[in-house]
């Protein structure tokens, strides 16, 4: 879930998320060494796809996470719709790793990551 929030995040910057159609589906597949990593990739990778293909994205879905014997890897799909500028808000950049976050305290998961905009 807190993959997901970030996710919704990163969209609410980029454009009005309520008003984002849902008819675009990606799947996506991304591993990294560790959770942080795996957060800034999974970001980026929307981010990226985001600008490449012209779409604002609306929702992330998370499939699967797990611990492998390299890091972790995410399974999931986000679901947008072809951009419309009106509803544009902020273009990002990119997701950086300075300052990075992923913690767990007493069950609940907390990101922290920073946008290049």
């Amino acid at each position: 879930e807190a993959f997901e929030n970030s996710a919704l995040a990163v969209f609410s910057v980029i454009c009005d998320v309520n008003q984002a159609g849902d008819g675009k589906k990606l799947v996506l597949s991304e591993k990294a060494s560790d959770l942080e990593e795996l957060i800034v990739n999974l970001l980026q990778r929307l981010v990226v796809e985001s600008d490449a293909e012209n779409v604002f994205w609306k929702k992330l879905s998370v499939k699967k996470i797990e611990k492998t014997k390299t890091g972790y890897s995410i399974k999931a799909e986000a679901y947008g719709a072809d951009a419309d500028h009106a509803i544009g808000i902020e273009h990002v950049k990119a997701v950086t790793h300075h300052e990075t976050i992923v913690d767990e305290k007493n069950g609940l998961w907390t990101v922290h990551v920073l946008l290049d905009i």
